[in-house]
C-alpha cells in the first residue's frame, strides 16, 4: 500500500504557526489551578560534556553530579532563545555532541495532595525524561538504541502529558532528561522542562446546552478525570438544592437536570465527590445560572436567541470577536439586559490554522471569547447550540481510498472525530422535540417554544463506501475529498440527494413539525456576493439540490440563516411560487420591511416565503486599514466584493448605493426575537463609540396578519373576545363609531354586543388591519349592569394611621402590591368596617380612630376590581358608599370623604345622591365617568378625613361617635358596544396536594379563581398561617402555587392561605396539613456496658421529630426504630465510644448528640481432637466416607446452640465449605463425604447456627484425607470368533497403589498400580466369563462392579458358497443372524431356517443391494440348534445355528 505524507517543506507555514499558538495555549491553560513543582526557567545541573553518555545511574539519586555543571533554563544553542548556551561539540565544533544530560532534585511534601502531576516540556530534538530512574516519557527518539542521533528533526516540538502520582515520593525526587540531536551537524537544540502538581479543576467553565422548559445539561471540562455533580436551587444562596450527578471519571463532564419547572431562573454550582465530601469547582451566582424556557402551551412570551457567524480568530491581533460581543452587550445593557434564551454558533467555530477542527482551536476561539471568568463568561448562563462548519473538521492523515491508496486528507467529512462532534452535546434522540437522528453527526432539529430549529450539515459524508468518494490535490500532498454521498461536495456528477440519509431525515422532520415558526440554519450559504460566491461547487450544490426541499410550501420554512462568507447579507423575504423564479420583496417594491417606519415582510404560512440572512462576520473578515496585511480572512480590496443586487435574487440593497463596505468592514451578530407571529431581526454591529454598538439593520416579519374574522355568538350581551392577530400596537373601532377610537394599546377586546356588528382593529401605520364581522342570533333589547364590587367585600385598611401616615402618598397606594411581610402596614378584612354599630363584619380598634382624628388626617381603604370590557364600552360607575351622618350629638370628631382614586387617578363625579338608611346612617352614591378606569384589573381607594370636635373628647365613646365604611360598585354599560358580564372574584377551593409533609418540603397549593375568566395577569401569594403571624411563602400567576415551607417551623398542623398580591381582591385559607419536623436523637448518660461481640444490647435513645426514625452508629449498623421506642438494639462489633452518626426520618437528616462505652469481649469457638471410627481390614489412613468425631471447645456466653462441622476445599480454604452435621453434643460425630477428592489440605471447623454472638472461628490443623478404592473393567467385544482377540481394560481410582484381582475362565490377572487404566489383550478359543474380585488401596477394600461374559461364536457353515465370502454371525445368537458377503450379491435370495426335525421354522425372500449385508430376525424361536439354509441363484449354502 502506498502512503502520500507531505514533504516538510509543505508543512513549513504550519511550523510557524505552531510556534505562534503556543504561546496562546500555554496562557488559556494556565487559568487551570496547579502548584508548580519546577517552574520553566530553573536552575538544573548538567553534563560539562557529553561526547559519551555518563553512567547508567546518572538518572538516580544514588548518582553524583557533583562535577556538573548548574545553568539556568532554557538550555541551547542555534537560533532557539536560552539562558545557558551549551557547547556544541569539542571546542565548540562539530562533529556535535550527540546528546545533553541535565539532573535536578526537587522536595514534594505531600504527594497525595496531587491528583496527577503534569510534565510539560519543550525540546529540540529528540527527549528521554525520567522520575527518580523510571522512564516517563520520550519523544522523536531513534529506534536503534544504540544510535544515539535521533535521526529526525525536532523543531520547537512539546509535551504535554499527565504522570501518575505514584512515581513521586514524599521528600526529595530526581528529575533527570537526556536531550539528543538529529545529527553531527544539526543547527540547533533546547530544552526546558515544567512539573505541575494538579489537583481537579476547571478546564473549561460549565456551558450550557440541550436548553428546554423542563430541562437544562451542563457541561465543564476538568483538568483531571473525577465524577461529575451539579447542584441547583432558584436560590442564590445554594442552601436548599437539588443535586444530579455522573459517576463516570472523565475529564469532559455532562449533567442532565430534569423536571425543572418552566420559565424559571436556577442558580447552580459545578463540582465532584471525594469519598462522601462534595469538592465545588464552581459557583458565582452573576454566571452560573440559567432560565428555563416557558411552557410549551404558552407561546405568549418573547423568546431571544443570538447568532454568531465565523465567531473564531485566525490571529491574535484581531479584536473583532471582543468587539461584537461586547457590541451585543452593550446593546442588552440598555435594554435592561433582557434573557437571552439561546446563541446559536452558524459554524467555523474553531477556525485557528494549523489547529482547525481540533479542541485546541475551541480553547483558544470559542470557550476563549465566551466563556472565561476573568472575561466574560457567557456560556454559563446563556445555552448554546452549534452548527458545524468547513473549518471545523479535521485532518485526516491515513485516509484509505478505494484504490488502496493512503491520502492526508485536509477535511475529515467523512468521519466525526472533530472537536464540535465530542465537546457539544446534540439531541440525537429528540429529547427537545424534532425527529430524532440517533447519531451524532452535526445535524439535528429542537424545538423552543413554539419555534422549530432545524441544524443542517451539507458537507457531510454520511456512506462510508469510499468508492463513492474521490480526491484531488489542495496543496502539494494535501488532498480534497469529494462524494456522491454529500449534499454539498460533488463537484463532478452532480448527484441527487433524495436518498442521502441526512435529506431523509430532514423531509421526515419537516413533515412531522407543527410549530409556528421553521428556522433551518447550516453553513453554506446558497446567496452570498462577498468572499464566496454561488459559482463555487458546494455552494452550488446546496443552491440547485438542498433549496428546493426547504422551498417546498407544506415544510413552511421561516428562515434560512447561514454563514460562511466574512459579511453580512440579506433578503427580508424570499419568495417562490411553483415554477417561478425567486424574488424578494425588495427587489418588486423596495420594501425593507424596517416596521414601523415601513411596511412589515407579511407571508402565509401556506406560501413558500422566507427570511434569508447570511452572518460570518462575528470574528473573522478583519483586516486592519491603516496596514491591510494584518488580514484575517477580510478584504481589503474589492477582488473578493461584490454588490449585493448582482446576486440571483437579488439580495436587499441596505445602503440604497452601490458601495459595499458596509456589509463587511465591521463584524456584527444577528439577534431574531419571536413573539408569537412576530419576527423581530436586527444586525448589531461593533462600534468604537459610545454606547459602543449600532443597529445597522433590523426588519420585521408578520405571519398570518391582516385577517378577516366571521363570529356567531347565539345571545345578546354573551362575551366575545375578539383579538389583533400581531403583536405591536392598535386602535380599536366600531361599524356604528368608525371615525371614533373605541379603545387603544390592547391587543384583545373584550366587549358583550347586543345586536350584530362589526368591529375593527389597526396599528398605528395602517399597515396591518383585522377586521370581525359578529352575527347575533338573539339580540337582546336592554343592557344588564353588572356590580363589579358587592357590599360586604374584603377591603385592605392601615394598621397604624394619623402622624405614622401622613407622608404616605395615597395616589401610589391605591396601586401597590399587597402582601403581609412583618410588620404589616395594611391588612384585609371584610366589611361592614366600623365601629360603635352591632352589625360590623370587622369592628376597627378604637386607638386607630383616635390616632386619626387627633392629628385631623386621613383614613383609607383600598381593593380591587374586574372590568371584562374596555372602557368605553361603559356609560359610567355607580359608586355607593356607606357611612354615618355627621350628627349633633357627635363629641369627638366628623367624617368627610377626601378622596377617591382609580387607579391612581382622582375621578369625575357626575352626580351625587343621598339617601338615609336605619341607625344614622347614609348612601350616598357618585356616578363616576370612565376616566381612570381599564381594561382589566383596576384599583379603587377611599379615603377619609376625620375631623376633631372642639373641644376634643378623648377617649372617644364609639357609641357616640360610631364610624362605617362599606361600598359597592357597579358599571353601566354602553349600548351600542356593551361589555360583557363581569361575574365578581372570589377565590375558592383552596387545597394542598400533601396532608403530611415536612418542614422545608415543597407543596403544591390548588385553588380557583371565579371572576377572572378573562385569564387577566394576577399575582397570587401563598402565606403560612402561623401562631406568629402569617409567613409569606411564595408567588405565582396561576394555579397551582408551589412554595418551600420554612425549614424551621415546629411540628404540628398548619393551613396555608391564599390571597391576592398585586390586586388585593379576596384571600382563602386552606385545610390543614400536617408538617413534620426533622428528627433528633439523643444518647441518654450511661454506665460502660460490658458485652460479647456480636451479642446484641439496648442503647437508651430519646427521640424527637416524627417517627419513625432511621439511624446509623458509628460502627455503620443501622436499624428503623418505632415512634414508641425508647431504646435501639445493637449488635456489639467492638470496643469503644458508640454514638448515633445520623438520624433521619421521613424527612431527612436531622441532629444526634450522645455516646456509650462499650466494652466488647470475643468469643471463641475452636476445633479440639478429631478421631476417625472406621475401621477395616487392611486399612491404614482416613479416607473420604469415614466416620470422624470432632471436639470442640467455647469461650463466650453460656447458651444452648446447635453446631455444624464444616470441612474445607482441598486448599484448606473455606470460601465454599461442606456441611458434614449438626448437633448440639460435644464431641460431634459425622461422616466424610464420599464426594470429596483426596488431599492433605484438608481442615476441619465448628460453627454455631444462628449464633447469638459473633464467634471467631478457631480451625483445626491439616488433615489427609485419602479415596477410596474402586474398579471397573470393560471388553472390546463380547462375542468373538474362535481364536479372535480383545482387549481388556481395567479403570482404578482412589488412593494409589490399588491392588487388584481379576479372573477369567481359569486365569487370573492381579498385581498393584499407580496407573488409572490397565489394558490387556487376550485371545479366545472358548466362551468366557470376566469377573473383577476385589480391589483394596490404604482404605481398604473398595468397590468393583460385576463381570463380563465374552461368547465364542465357532462358524459352522461350510459348503461351495462359503468359498465367495458369504459368512453368518454371530453363532451362537439371541436374536438376529447377520449374513455379509464380500461380493455382489447375485439376483434374489432365498432363506429357510430348519428344526433338526426338518420342519420349516421361518421362510424369506430378499434382495438385497449390492454387496449390503442383511439380518435374519429369530428372536422368536426357542431355544436350540436349527439349519439355515441359503439359495442364491442356482447355488445353494447350508450353515448349523445357535439359538440362545
Amino acid at each position: 500500500m502506498e502512503t502520500k505524507l507531505a514533504p516538510r517543506s509543505a508543512w513549513s507555514t504550519i511550523a510557524r504557526l505552531h510556534r505562534l499558538m503556543v504561546c496562546v495555549l500555554l496562557f488559556n491553560i494556565s487559568e487551570v489551578n496547579a502548584q508548580i513543582i519546577v517552574p520553566y526557567k530553573s536552575s538544573w545541573k548538567y553534563a560539562t560534556e557529553s561526547a559519551t553518555a555518563p553512567a547508567s545511574t546518572w538518572k538516580t539519586s544514588g548518582f553524583s553530579d557533583a562535577a556538573w555543571k548548574s545553568g539556568t533554563a532554557p538550555f541551547g544553542f542555534g537560533s532557539h532563545f536560552y539562558n545557558t548556551l551549551l557547547q556544541k561539540g569539542p571546542n565548540n565544533t562539530t562533529p556535535h555532541y550527540p546528546a545533553f544530560y541535565f539532573r535536578k532534585t526537587v522536595s514534594i511534601a505531600n504527594t497525595a495532595a496531587y491528583s496527577k502531576v503534569r510534565l510539560r516540556a519543550y525540546l529540540d530534538d529528540g527527549i528521554v525524561i525520567y522520575v527518580n530512574g523510571v522512564e516517563v516519557k520520550r519523544k522523536n527518539m531513534n529506534a536503534n538504541p544504540n544510535d544515539p542521533y535521533t535521526g529526525m528533526a525536532g523543531d520547537s516540538l512539546t509535551i504535554d502529558t499527565l504522570l501518575s502520582t505514584s512515581l513521586f515520593q514524599n521528600g526529595n525526587n530526581l528529575i533527570a532528561a537526556e536531550v539528543h540531536q538529529t545529527g553531527q551537524t544539526s543547527s540547533d537544540i533546547l530544552f526546558d522542562l515544567q512539573l505541575e502538581g494538579q489537583t481537579p479543576s476547571l478546564f473549561r467553565y460549565p456551558y450550557l446546552q440541550l436548553a428546554s422548559h423542563d430541562r437544562m445539561t451542563v457541561q465543564w471540562y476538568t483538568n483531571v478525570a473525577t465524577t461529575a455533580t451539579v447542584r441547583y436551587t432558584t436560590n442564590p444562596d445554594l442552601e436548599i438544592y437539588q443535586e444530579a450527578s455522573s459517576t463516570k471519571n472523565d475529564t469532559l463532564h455532562s449533567v442532565t437536570l430534569k423536571n425543572l419547572n418552566p420559565d424559571t431562573k436556577y442558580y447552580y454550582n459545578v463540582g465532584y465527590y471525594d469519598g462522601n465530601e462534595f469538592r465545588q469547582l464552581q459557583y458565582n451566582p452573576l454566571v452560573n445560572y440559567f432560565r428555563t424556557l416557558p411552557s410549551p402551551a404558552d407561546t405568549s412570551h418573547a423568546l431571544r436567541f443570538w447568532l454568531l457567524g465565523d465567531s473564531g480568530a485566525g490571529t491574535y491581533k484581531n479584536p473583532r470577536p471582543y468587539k461584537v460581543r461586547d457590541a451585543y452587550l452593550a446593546y442588552l445593557s440598555e435594554r435592561n439586559n433582557p434573557n437571552v434564551d439561546g446563541l446559536v454558533f452558524l459554524g467555523d467555530n474553531s477556525n485557528t490554522s494549523p489547529y482547525e477542527g481540533l479542541q485546541t482551536a475551541l480553547d483558544t476561539t470559542l470557550f476563549k471569547f465566551y466563556n472565561r471568568p476573568n472575561d466574560q463568561q457567557l456560556l454559563s448562563h446563556i445555552p448554546s447550540w452549534t452548527v458545524i462548519g468547513n473549518h471545523d473538521y479535521d485532518y485526516d492523515t491515513k485516509y484509505v481510498h478505494s484504490d488502496g491508496v493512503t491520502y492526508y486528507v485536509r477535511k475529515a467529512y467523512h468521519k466525526e472525530t472533530a472537536a464540535s462532534f465530542s465537546t457539544f452535546a446534540y439531541p440525537d434522540s429528540a429529547q427537545i422535540g424534532g425527529e430524532p437522528t440517533y447519531n451524532k453527526k452535526g445535524y439535528y432539529s429542537f424545538n423552543q417554544g413554539d419555534i422549530h430549529f432545524v441544524v443542517l450539515n451539507p458537507p457531510l459524508i454520511e456512506s462510508q463506501n469510499t468508492a463513492d468518494n474521490w480526491v484531488k490535490p489542495f496543496v502539494q500532498n494535501l488532498y480534497n475529498i469529494f462524494s456522491k454521498n454529500s449534499i454539498a461536495l460533488d463537484d463532478t456528477y452532480n448527484t441527487p440527494i433524495d436518498s442521502l440519509p441526512q435529506v431523509k431525515w430532514l423531509v421526515k422532520d419537516l413533515k412531522s413539525n407543527k410549530k409556528k415558526w421553521t428556522v433551518v440554519t447550516f453553513h453554506l450559504p446558497p446567496f452570498s456576493t462577498i468572499g464566496h460566491f454561488p459559482t463555487e461547487y458546494d455552494m452550488k450544490r446546496v443552491q440547485e439540490k438542498l433549496l428546493p426541499i426547504l422551498e417546498k410550501p407544506e415544510y413552511h420554512v421561516d428562515a434560512v440563516i447561514v454563514s460562511h462568507s466574512h459579511a453580512y447579507l440579506r433578503a427580508g423575504m424570499i419568495r417562490k411560487s411553483g415554477a417561478q423564479a425567486r424574488t424578494t420583496d425588495f427587489s418588486q417594491s423596495g420594501n425593507l420591511g424596517r416596521y414601523p417606519a415601513s411596511r412589515p415582510y407579511i407571508k402565509k404560512s401556506t406560501e413558500t416565503a422566507y427570511t434569508y440572512v447570511m452572518s460570518g462576520s462575528a470574528g473573522r473578515g478583519w483586516y486592519d486599514v491603516n496596514n491591510p496585511t494584518d488580514n484575517d480572512a477580510g478584504f481589503p480590496t474589492n477582488s473578493s466584493v461584490q454588490h449585493p443586487s448582482t446576486s440571483v435574487p437579488p439580495l436587499d440593497n441596505l445602503t440604497g448605493d452601490n458601495t459595499t463596505d458596509f456589509y463587511h468592514k465591521q463584524g456584527g451578530s444577528v439577534e431574531l426575537v419571536f413573539k408569537e407571529n412576530r419576527l423581530d431581526v436586527k444586525f448589531i454591529k461593533e462600534s468604537d463609540v459610545a454606547p459602543r454598538y449600532v443597529i445597522a439593520d433590523s426588519f420585521v416579519v408578520m405571519k398570518d396578519v391582516n385577517k378577516k374574522t366571521n363570529l356567531t355568538v347565539q345571545n345578546g350581551g354573551d362575551a366575545v373576545k375578539l383579538k389583533a392577530s400581531w403583536v405591536g400596537d392598535y386602535n380599536w373601532y366600531s361599524s356604528q363609531q368608525p371615525n371614533q377610537i373605541l379603545t387603544s394599546g390592547i391587543r384583545e377586546l373584550s366587549l358583550g354586543p347586543n345586536s350584530s356588528s362589526t368591529f375593527y382593529v389597526r396599528d398605528q401605520t395602517g399597515y396591518l388591519a383585522d377586521t370581525f364581522n359578529i352575527t347575533v342570533v338573539n339580540p337582546k333589547p336592554t343592557v344588564t349592569n353588572d356590580t363589579l364590587i358587592p357590599y360586604r367585600s374584603q377591603w385592605l385598611y392601615p394598621l397604624s394611621a394619623g402622624f405614622a401616615t401622613k407622608s404616605v402618598k395615597l395616589s401610589e397606594q391605591c396601586v401597590a402590591s399587597w402582601t403581609f411581610s412583618p410588620p404589616a402596614f395594611e391588612l384585609p378584612q371584610k366589611g361592614i368596617l366600623g365601629l360603635g354599630h352591632t352589625d360590623e363584619g370587622y369592628k376597627l380598634p378604637n386607638q386607630l380612630m383616635e390616632k386619626v382624628f387627633i392629628v385631623a388626617d386621613r383614613l383609607w381603604f383600598r381593593r380591587s376590581f374586574i372590568l371584562n370590557g374596555s372602557t368605553l364600552t361603559y356609560a359610567n360607575f355607580k359608586l355607593t358608599l356607606v357611612m354615618d351622618k355627621n350628627l349633633a350629638t357627635r363629641k369627638s370628631f366628623t367624617t368627610k370623604v377626601q378622596s377617591i382614586l382609580i387607579n391612581g387617578q382622582e375621578v369625575t363625579i357626575e352626580n351625587t345622591t343621598s339617601t338615609d338608611i336605619a341607625n344614622g346612617r347614609e348612601e350616598v352614591t357618585y356616578t363616576l365617568t370612565n376616566k381612570g378606569f381599564s381594561y382589566g384589573i383596576n384599583y379603587i381607594l377611599v379615603s377619609f378625613y376625620l375631623t376633631p370636635i372642639s373641644p376634643l373628647v378623648y377617649p372617644m365613646d364609639a357609641s357616640k361617635d360610631p364610624f362605617t365604611f362599606d361600598a359597592q360598585l357597579i358599571s353601566t354599560s354602553l349600548p351600542s358596544a356593551p361589555p360583557p358580564r363581569t361575574n365578581q372574584f372570589k377565590l375558592v377551593n383552596a387545597t394542598l396536594a400533601s396532608q403530611e409533609v415536612c418542614a422545608g418540603d415543597t407543596v403544591s397549593v390548588h385553588f380557583a379563581a371565579l371572576g377572572n375568566e378573562t385569564d387577566f395577569s394576577l399575582v397570587y401569594e401563598a402565606k403560612l398561617v402561623a401562631p406568629s403571624g402569617d409567613i409569606p411563602l411564595a408567588e405565582g400567576t396561576k394555579s397551582p402555587i408551589v412554595v418551600q415551607l420554612p425549614s424551621n417551623i415546629e411540628e404540628g398542623n398548619y393551613k396555608i392561605k391564599v390571597t391576592t398580591k398585586s390586586a388585593f381582591m379576596d384571600q382563602l385559607e386552606s385545610s390543614e396539613m400536617k408538617v413534620k419536623v426533622l428528627p433528633k436523637a439523643a444518647i441518654t448518660p450511661n454506665p460502660t456496658i460490658s458485652v460479647w461481640k456480636g451479642e446484641l444490647f439496648s442503647i437508651p435513645v430519646k427521640f424527637e421529630g416524627g417517627g419513625p426514625w432511621n439511624y446509623v452508629l458509628s460502627d455503620s449498623s443501622k436499624g428503623t426504630s418505632v415512634p414508641t421506642a425508647t431504646a435501639i438494639q445493637v449488635k456489639a462489633s467492638r470496643t469503644g465510644t458508640y454514638t448515633i452518626s445520623s438520624v433521619s426520618n421521613s424527612c431527612g437528616v436531622g441532629q444526634a448528640t450522645g455516646s456509650v462505652q462499650v466494652e466488647v469481649k470475643e468469643p471463641i469457638l475452636s476445633v479440639g481432637k478429631i478421631n476417625g471410627f472406621t475401621s477395616a481390614p487392611l486399612k491404614t489412613a482416613l479416607c473420604d466416607g469415614d466416620s470422624i468425631s470432632v471436639a470442640y471447645s467455647v469461650v463466650g456466653p453460656n447458651s444452648q446452640r446447635t453446631y455444624a462441622i464444616e470441612l474445607s476445599d482441598p486448599n484448606g480454604n473455606f470460601g465454599t465449605p461442606v456441611v458434614l452435621g449438626t448437633g448440639t453434643a460435644n464431641p460431634l460425630r459425622v461422616l466424610l463425604p464420599t464426594s470429596i477428592s483426596e488431599s492433605d489440605k484438608y481442615r476441619i471447623r465448628v460453627k454455631a447456627l444462628n449464633p447469638d454472638v459473633d464467634f471467631t472461628l478457631g480451625n483445626s490443623d491439616v488433615i489427609t484425607i485419602r479415596k477410596m478404592a474402586a474398579g471397573n473393567f470393560t471388553v472390546s467385544k463380547e462375542a468373538i470368533y474362535n481364536k479372535e482377540e480383545i482387549k481388556l481394560n481395567v479403570a482404578l481410582t482412589g488412593t494409589p497403589p490399588v491392588y487388584y484381582y481379576l479372573r477369567y475362565g481359569t486365569d487370573t490377572l492381579r498385581g498393584n498400580t499407580s496407573q488409572a487404566v490397565l489394558e490387556r489383550t487376550i485371545a479366545l478359543r472358548e466362551t468366557t466369563v470376566f469377573s473383577l474380585d476385589s480391589v483394596r488401596n490404604v482404605c481398604g477394600y473398595g468397590l468393583v462392579s460385576g463381570n463380563r461374559t465374552v461368547t465364542v461364536n465357532l462358524l459352522v457353515g461350510l459348503d461351495p458358497l462359503s468359498v465367495h465370502g458369504i459368512t453368518a454371525y454371530p453363532n451362537p445368537t439371541s436374536d438376529f443372524i447377520l449374513l455379509k458377503s464380500n461380493h455382489l450379491w447375485r439376483g434374489s435370495l432365498q432363506w429357510r431356517i430348519y428344526h433338526t426335525n426338518g420342519k420349516v421354522m421361518q421362510r424369506g425372500d430378499r434382495k438385497p443391494l449390492a454387496n449390503t449385508p442383511f439380518e435374519i430376525n429369530i428372536g422368536a424361536l426357542p431355544a436350540g440348534l436349527y439349519i439355515l439354509g441359503l439359495t442364491e441363484g442356482n447355488e445353494q449354502s447350508t450353515w448349523k445355528i445357535i439359538k440362545k
